[in-house]
């Protein structure tokens, strides 16, 4: 802070020096006696500068600076300066491209020697003193600099960054503004982190200057004092404004919608001028940002260091790239190579040049237009408008540098209470690793909406929103962003090119996404991925999704966007409220999304691009829902009690699982972040609550408070988030998706049978289409909402005075995304202390960075000099075997703080430290231990990490849990730390054996236990004749036919069958008896086919 200067009062000092002491001598050079300065000519200023060079008195300087001061003449709205230059001749422009055309004629005329004469250290204060003094309204009035609408459009031209004006001093601009703007950088951050008044910052500004300043009077002059001064030079140094759109949502034309860049536009349908606000942020301006800071282009080509993940015919055929972890490992990223693959060669889409249509033509309707007569021109009809036009193809490469989004819409509260809604459009990138892009400061706002404006009930009140947005992706789409992109890739040099993006997929919770997409929330037709067919409830206007079994083994048709199209051109054009309410119900859709516009540019499909955000999918509904329903359960089977003996036996069943739950030993990696807690709290926990509670913690709290099938339900919820939030972070295989899909319906199928049809929801049947999702765009992780939600998280906390926040919202994140890039420009290179002859590291950093290079696990942390006794010794004599004893009498040991070593489950939860509990391989065989002390054992030919620790004595299994039950060994040993394979918990046991204390294991790194999707058995909804496989009393399944099925008694009629004596692979009737079996001793389908029409044999496809 100490150094907090701006560069824009250092711009403003030079073009005022320039303006009001040389203009005059280019003047009598020039012989323009015509241009007024501030109400004197040229002619006088002339005259004054010949009687301030022969005058040694500062009164002279400031006379002359006094008579040259900025002009307000008729010519422009605002202050401004007339430049002399060969160029302008006299032309009104902006002070900063005065000083720069200025600058020129002193290069021609060669009086740079003569500036330095006349201009010096004090009357540069002086000059400075007079511009703050008598052009006080234009320093402090903001809204001037923002109309740039008349200025000449050289005027955003700013002093070059190389360029070092003396200040006679010894001090250097270019360096004075470094200083300027880390200073002002942080101390913004240091605003917003700490919810800072505008006061308080002016205060510490004050604070920084005299610093900073030391009584210089130079600097002092030099140094921002207001709020409003600091924020212009955040503009001048790129920091863009939000462009403000006028919103028309009226009532008389519920079709349509107004968008006008101006108060006093009207708009065309009703004449009237827009009223709502609607900031837009934009991305043009930031493409051109991130392209120019290296940091950034680093980040945004992580596909590319990643290609042959994506690039070839294979990997966008089944299912593509063997392990789908990366969003472009997902067969339609592969789909679009060629808009990254400079071997590749595509045609760009066109645009209706007719007023009013601007209709995209897809590259495929051009290459199916006839060719004029004459040339290589097309001559194409619009759809839309049917204007016939003549259109040129267009040919383009694909380039590496090209950018992809992920789109997202959440509505949230900025305030208590649902009386100011607020909602905000996100992009982040997908170019970037998931690693990367998963933090809250790569989440860029488009715009903010003022969703307590929005008219309810009606279809298209988030479209004018989202049009700009639109409009900028086809543009920067078809005609490209022109920018200077800062890192070479691969044969491509850096400087300017032309980069193009797009919109890849949209995420957002159930309702969010329903609003983006126009689907219906709940309904007949409620699913946007397939034909399903509600049921209405009785005595409700809810809707549920039953029949699972039955939809599990014959699924319903997907949707097709080509035949859904027409039913919704239909939907847009009919104005009747019942009518559009009809076509709704029997679509699913309320209109066309205003996305659809994307599917001719590259083909987004509303049906498939439009994916399921598992963070509200899993966690907050299935988990949330179904945890509650046990509870009502519990309640409602003890009404046959009296009142007092129910409350009893509900408040101890409550108080039984929390107390299990507080006594949960959290890793401190879980406990980094939320873990639940409080079970009477549970109406305030969170996703991550709820997916900690589901796994690990749930199956040890309620396995003895469930029935058998409920228990069942609920460890199969278990499994679908132990799948996503465990294994799946680390990619997903085909197997994993096949296994998720099979848990999905039958998870689905049990809430049916368990829950009764009600719990149906449409978020239920969701999971079943989760794994299409991981087949387009790879793992769930690459686009849940968790980081998205955390941004909303930051709007809320952001202090406002309740007027206008959506605009408090947008300068916020424009500030911020400003501090960005800037200070990531800034930094240098991150100082790594690591020592690969100990694998050791003194930070977790360096130690990663080791881990990521190949080296199996890092001492973390200090290292301090021990000694070791004789039992010690001998017990790392035991875990070193090859090493002499009397040779380890002789090593340099130390001991260490912690050990990290890579899990495969998460980057941090390897970080081992004493009092941690782990598996370990003790003598050959897995054993619960508990880390005491660790030692870095340095001998002369070699080094040794060994871990001395306590061991525990396995003592019996919990069969619901299929967990193991351990008790304190009373021993302890050293082993060498390659031996520690993962973090467990143990959880004290209820059950204790013989009076001792025991201790459940919660394996919660564990691998996932199902590894073939096989395993996974979806209850059979019988069909007449299949060929059927009923586990028996013997090892393999038994074959039958299904002769007759009764749902209602759940009994099946079994013809069973034996393998053919002699035919291989054949199956032949075993006798005319029919047994009865259950269903749900079914356990899959043969595959095979009948041979002939008697049902007489099988013949079984291996």
């Amino acid at each position: 802070m100490c150094k907090s200067m701006c560069k824009r009062s250092c711009q403003n000092l030079t073009c005022t020096v320039v303006i009001r002491v040389l203009i005059p001598q280019m003047c009598e050079s020039r012989r323009l006696s015509h241009v007024s300065f501030g109400g004197a000519t040229s002619e006088d200023l002339t005259k004054d500068l010949s009687t301030s060079s022969s005058s040694s008195t500062a009164n002279t300087h400031l006379e002359v600076a006094e008579r040259a001061s900025v002009c307000r003449c008729q010519a422009l709205p605002k202050e401004h300066y007339h430049c002399l230059c060969d160029l302008c001749h006299g032309k009104p422009v902006s002070r900063k491209t005065a000083y720069r055309h200025s600058k020129q004629h002193w290069q021609a005329s060669d009086i740079d020697q003569q500036l330095h004469q006349e201009v010096t250290p004090s009357n540069v204060t002086q000059i400075e003193s007079v511009v703050c003094e008598g052009d006080n309204e234009m320093e402090i009035c903001e809204e001037n600099d923002r109309d740039n609408s008349k200025v000449d459009p050289e005027d955003s031209a700013v002093m070059d960054e190389d360029e070092e004006l003396d200040l006679g001093t010894g001090t250097k601009w270019s360096a004075v503004h470094t200083d300027i703007m880390e200073a002002l950088l942080d101390l913004l951050e240091l605003k917003d982190r700490q919810n800072l008044s505008i006061n308080c910052f002016e205060a510490i500004l004050a604070w920084g200057k005299q610093l900073y300043c030391k009584n210089d009077p130079n600097l002092a002059a030099l140094f921002p004092k207001t709020w409003q001064e600091c924020q212009r030079v955040l503009k001048d140094n790129g920091l863009n404004d939000c462009q403000v759109y006028y919103i028309c949502l009226n009532k008389d034309h519920p079709c349509h919608y107004g968008i006008m860049k101006s108060k006093e536009e009207p708009c065309k349908f009703c004449n009237e001028p827009g009223s709502i606000k609607y900031y837009y942020l934009g991305l043009k301006n930031r493409v051109v940002q991130w392209s120019g800071n290296r940091d950034m282009c680093q980040k945004m080509t992580a596909h590319w260091r990643d290609r042959q993940n994506w690039i070839g015919e294979e990997n966008r055929v089944n299912w593509g790239r063997m392990v789908k972890k990366e969003i472009w490992d997902g067969v339609r990223f592969s789909q679009l190579s060629y808009f990254w693959d400079p071997n590749k060669s595509w045609t760009l889409p066109a645009r209706c040049p007719t007023i009013g249509c601007g209709r995209i033509i897809s590259a495929l309707e051009i290459e199916k237009s006839p060719f004029q007569v004459t040339g290589h021109s097309k001559s194409i009809s619009c759809p839309t408008c049917y204007n016939l036009f003549t259109h040129v193809p267009t040919t383009v490469q694909g380039d590496p540098r090209n950018i992809a989004y992920i789109g997202h819409w959440d509505g949230w509260q900025p305030f208590q209470g649902s009386c100011r809604g607020c909602g905000a459009i996100e992009v982040s990138v997908a170019t970037m690793t998931k690693n990367e892009r998963n933090h809250v400061d790569e989440v860029y706002v488009v715009g903010f909406v003022p969703t307590c404006l929005l008219p309810a009930k009606t279809p298209i009140s988030l479209d004018p929103f989202l049009d700009p947005l639109v409009h900028e992706i086809e543009d920067g789409f078809i005609e490209g962003i022109d920018v200077d992109y800062a890192l070479p890739l691969d044969g491509f040099p850096a400087g300017p090119i032309v980069l193009r993006h797009m919109l890849l997929l949209w995420t957002g919770d159930h309702v969010a996404q329903c609003e983006i997409s126009k689907g219906l929330f709940g309904g007949q037709r409620a699913c946007r991925f397939c034909h399903l067919i509600g049921e209405r409830l009785p005595d409700s206007s809810h809707y549920c999704y039953p029949n699972c079994r039955r939809t599990a083994w014959s699924p319903y048709p997907p949707r097709n966007i080509d035949e859904l199209v027409h039913a919704l051109d239909i939907i847009d054009q009919e104005e009747r409220q019942s009518i559009r309410q009809q076509l709704s119900k029997e679509t699913g859709f309320k209109g066309t999304s205003i996305l659809h516009r994307l599917n001719p540019l590259y083909g987004f499909d509303i049906t498939k691009d439009f994916v399921i955000d598992l963070q509200h999918g899993l966690p907050l509904n299935p988990v949330k829902h179904e945890f509650e329903a046990f509870l009502a359960l519990i309640a409602e089977g003890s009404r046959e009690e009296l009142g007092e003996e129910r409350e009893c036996r509900i408040r101890n069943v409550r108080k039984d699982i929390g107390d299990k739950l507080d006594r949960i030993p959290w890793t401190s990696e879980l406990r980094a972040s939320r873990i639940p807690k409080k079970l009477h709290q549970i109406g305030f926990w969170k996703a991550e609550d709820w997916q900690k509670f589901s796994f690990p913690a749930s199956e040890f709290l309620l396995y003895d408070k469930m029935t058998k099938k409920w228990f069942t339900l609920w460890q199969c919820l278990s499994r679908l988030v132990e799948l996503t939030f465990g294994d799946g972070r680390h990619g997903w295989t085909e197997n994993m998706s096949l296994i998720f899909h099979k848990l999905a319906l039958r998870h689905n199928i049990l809430v049916e049978e368990v829950l009764g049809k009600a719990e149906c929801r449409i978020t239920v049947h969701n999971l079943v289409h989760v794994s299409d999702g991981v087949h387009r765009f790879s793992s769930p992780d690459n686009y849940w909402c968790y980081v998205f939600e955390r941004a909303v998280a930051g709007y809320v906390n952001l202090p406002t005075n309740g007027r206008n926040i959506e605009h408090t919202y947008a300068a916020k994140e424009l500030r911020k995304e400003f501090q960005k890039l800037k200070q990531g420009s800034q930094q240098g290179q991150r100082f790594v202390d690591f020592s690969d002859t100990k694998m050791w590291a003194q930070s977790l950093d360096a130690a990663l960075d080791a881990i990521r290079h190949g080296l199996p696990y890092v001492l973390v942390g200090a290292l301090n000099d021990v000694y070791l006794d004789d039992q010690d010794l001998c017990g790392v004599s035991a875990a070193i075997p090859d090493i002499p004893l009397a040779l380890l009498a002789t090593a340099h040991v130390q001991r260490c703080r912690s050990l990290y070593r890579d899990s495969g489950t998460s980057s941090t939860c390897g970080l081992y430290k004493s009092g941690d509990t782990a598996l370990a391989d003790v003598d050959g065989i897995e054993s619960v231990v508990e880390i005491r002390r660790i030692f870095l054992v340095l001998l002369q030919h070699r080094n040794n990490q060994v871990v001395e620790v306590d061991t525990y004595k396995k003592i019996a299994m919990q069969r619901n849990l299929g967990a193991a039950i351990v008790e304190t060994n009373q021993s302890s040993v050293f082993i060498q730390a390659a031996s520690i394979k993962r973090k467990v918990m143990l959880m004290p046991d209820d059950c204790n054996v013989e009076g001792r204390q025991t201790f459940i294991v919660i394996d919660h790194l564990r691998k996932f236990p199902i590894e073939n999707p096989d395993h996974v058995i979806v209850p059979y909804y019988p069909t007449p004749n299949d060929m059927v496989l009923v586990q028996g009393s013997d090892r393999e399944p038994w074959h039958g036919r299904v002769a007759e099925f009764d749902l209602g008694r759940e009994v099946l009629s079994i013809v069973f069958y034996v393998k053919h004596r002699t035919e291989r692979n054949t199956w032949v009737k075993e006798s005319r008896r029919i047994d009865r079996v259950h269903v749900n001793s079914v356990v899959g389908v043969a595959k095979g086919n009948w041979v002939g029409e008697t049902h007489l044999a099988w013949k079984e496809i291996t």
